[in-house]
C-alpha cells in the first residue's frame, strides 16, 4: 500500500473517530449541565419555601424568644444548621443574603470564603456590582437559573429564588463552579482521545499486516509456494481446502483487550464514549485466518458496550 494511501486511511479513521467522539462527550456534557441546573433550580425552591414556613411560624409565636424577635430567631436556626452543612460536591453551596443599603449582606458562612481574606469576608457586595449576579437577581425579586460570577469572581451555573421573609428582601442562590461540572468530560475526552489514536495507529499497523501480503502476492503472477511455483488461482484452492484455526495467542490478546477496555468503561463517567476501544478487537481479529472469529469479536465489543454502559 502506498504511502499516500495509507496516510489517507489513518485521516479518515482519525476524522471519523474524532466527530464521532466529539458528538457523544457534546450530548453527554449537555444532558449532565440540564440535570444539574434542574437540582439546583430545585434546591434554591425548596430551601427557600422551608424558610419561609419557618418565618411565618416564628412570626406566630416566637417573636419574643430572641432578642432580634422573629428575623432573629429564624436566622438563628437557619444558621445552626447551616454549620453542619458542607455543601455539594467539590464546589457547591447555597447562600443566603439580605439587601441593605443597595449592598448584599450575607447572612450565612459562605464555602469559599477563606478564599476572599477576612477584609472582603467582612465587606458587603454592591447590587449593581460585577459579583455576585445570581444573587443580584434573587434580590431583585427574579426566580430562574444563569450561568454568572459568584462572590468570587468565579463561573457558576446558579439557580436563584427570592425569599419571602416579612419586609426584609432575601435571596437564596444554590451553585456550583462550571469548572468542576467541565472537569469529568474533559477528563472522559482526553482519555478518549488518547484511545482513539492507540486503535488508529494500532489498526493501520494491523491493515497494513493483514493486506501487504495479498497485495505483494497478487500483483506478480506467480510465487513460489511449497517449493514449487503456481499461480494466485492455484494457491487460493489450495488454502481453500486447508482448515483454518485461530491461534491461541490471538484468543488471549483479544480477551486481554476486552477486560482491559471493559474496565476503563466502567471507570468514565456513564455513557462516555469509553467503548470506542472495543474498535481494538475487531482490528485484532483481522490477523485470524477465520471471518466468525472477526463477527464473534464485533459482538463481543457490542454486548460489552451495552452492559458497561
Amino acid at each position: 500500500m502506498g504511502r499516500d494511501k495509507l496516510a489517507y486511511l489513518i485521516t479518515v479513521m482519525a476524522a471519523v473517530s474524532f466527530v464521532t467522539a466529539s458528538i457523544a462527550v457534546g450530548i453527554l456534557y449537555f444532558t449532565a449541565f440540564e440535570q444539574q441546573k434542574l437540582r439546583l433550580v430545585e434546591i434554591a425552591q425548596s430551601q427557600a419555601r422551608i424558610i419561609e414556613s419557618m418565618a411565618n411560624f416564628d412570626v406566630k409565636y416566637s417573636k419574643h424568644d430572641h432578642p432580634e424577635g422573629a428575623f432573629g430567631s429564624t436566622l438563628s436556626q437557619i444558621t445552626q444548621a447551616h454549620k453542619n452543612y458542607k455543601g455539594f460536591g467539590e464546589t457547591g453551596e447555597f447562600t443566603l443574603a439580605r439587601l441593605e443599603d443597595g449592598k448584599i449582606v450575607f447572612l450565612l458562612s459562605r464555602r469559599h470564603a477563606s478564599a476572599l481574606g477576612k477584609l472582603q469576608q467582612r465587606t458587603p457586595v454592591p447590587i449593581s456590582g460585577k459579583y455576585a449576579q445570581p444573587m443580584q437577581n434573587a434580590l431583585k425579586g427574579e426566580s430562574g437559573s444563569m450561568i454568572g460570577l459568584d462572590y468570587r469572581g468565579e463561573i457558576v451555573l446558579a439557580a436563584y429564588e427570592p425569599v419571602k421573609w416579612s419586609d426584609h428582601k432575601i435571596g437564596i442562590v444554590s451553585k456550583i463552579d462550571m469548572a468542576e461540572i467541565r472537569a469529568p468530560f474533559i477528563k472522559a475526552g482526553l482519555i478518549t482521545g488518547i484511545c482513539a489514536i492507540v486503535a488508529i495507529v494500532f489498526g493501520a499497523i494491523v491493515f497494513v499486516s493483514a493486506t501487504r501480503q495479498q497485495i505483494h502476492f497478487f500483483g506478480r503472477g506467480e510465487k513460489e509456494y511449497d517449493g514449487e511455483k503456481y499461480t494466485a488461482t492455484d494457491i487460493r484452492l489450495h488454502d481453500t481446502g486447508k482448515e483454518k484455526k485461530t491461534s491461541a495467542a490471538l484468543i488471549l490478546l483479544s480477551v486481554a483487550i476486552a477486560i482491559g477496555v471493559f474496565i476503563l468503561d466502567i471507570s468514565l463517567p456513564l455513557g462516555v464514549a469509553g467503548g470506542v476501544p472495543y474498535v481494538l478487537l475487531v482490528l485484532v481479529s483481522l490477523w485470524s485466518p477465520v471471518r466468525q472469529f472477526t463477527i464473534l469479536m464485533a459482538i463481543t465489543g457490542t454486548v460489552l458496550t451495552m452492559v458497561g454502559f
